[in-house]
C-alpha cells in the first residue's frame, strides 16, 4: 500500500513512517514498511510511506480482515453513537469488545492498553475505529490486527487540537 502525504499534511509519509519505526522499537507488530522517494514540483525530492499488507498468508493468499467499527456495527469511524455529536464510544468499551471476540485475553489486554497510552504519548489523537481490525487467519480465532495508520497529528495543532 502506499500513501503519498497530502497537500493539507505535509510530510505525512514521513511522520507515518517515524512512528510505525517508534511503535517496531516498543515491540508492536508492525508491518514491513518504509518510505519511496520520487521528484515533485520543481526538482523538489517527495516521499511516499509504503507498508506491505498483513491481510495476506504464507501463501499470499487473502485472509479476512474487519474493521472495528464494522465488527461493532457502528457507522461511524470515530464511534460517534449519539445524535447530539457528545456520545462516542469509548476505549474501554473497545477494549471490552476485542476481549470478547479473541482469546489470549490478558495478552490482547495488554496490547490494547499499549497501543492507547502510546498514541497519547506520541501525540496521535486519531486512533479512531478504523484504526483496530480483526484479521481471521484460516482455520484459527480472530486476533487483533497488526498496527497500521498510526500517526502523530502533534505536527499539525492548526488541524488538530
Amino acid at each position: 500500500i502506499l500513501k503519498p502525504s497530502p497537500e493539507e499534511y505535509p510530510f505525512l509519509a514521513e511522520n507515518e513512517h517515524a512512528t510505525m519505526r517508534i511503535m517496531k522499537e516498543l515491540g508492536f507488530d508492525v508491518p514491513e514498511n518504509g518510505l519511496v522517494s520520487f521528484a515533485g514540483e520543481q526538482n523538489h525530492k517527495e516521499f511516499a510511506f509504503a507498508i506491505k499488507r498483513f491481510d495476506r498468508d504464507e501463501q499470499q493468499k487473502p485472509m479476512h480482515q474487519e474493521q472495528l467499527d464494522g465488527a461493532m456495527n457502528i457507522r461511524d469511524k470515530y464511534g460517534k453513537i449519539g445524535a447530539d455529536n457528545e456520545q462516542y464510544v469509548s476505549y474501554e468499551r473497545v477494549a471490552k469488545f476485542i476481549l470478547q471476540h479473541t482469546e489470549n485475553h490478558l495478552a490482547q489486554q495488554r496490547e490494547i492498553f499499549r497501543r492507547i497510552i502510546y498514541a497519547y504519548l506520541l501525540g496521535n489523537n486519531d486512533l479512531h475505529l478504523r484504526n483496530f481490525s480483526f484479521i481471521y487467519p484460516k482455520n484459527s480465532h480472530p486476533k487483533l490486527a497488526p498496527i497500521y495508520d498510526f500517526v502523530s497529528v502533534s505536527p499539525y495543532p492548526e488541524i488538530f487540537n
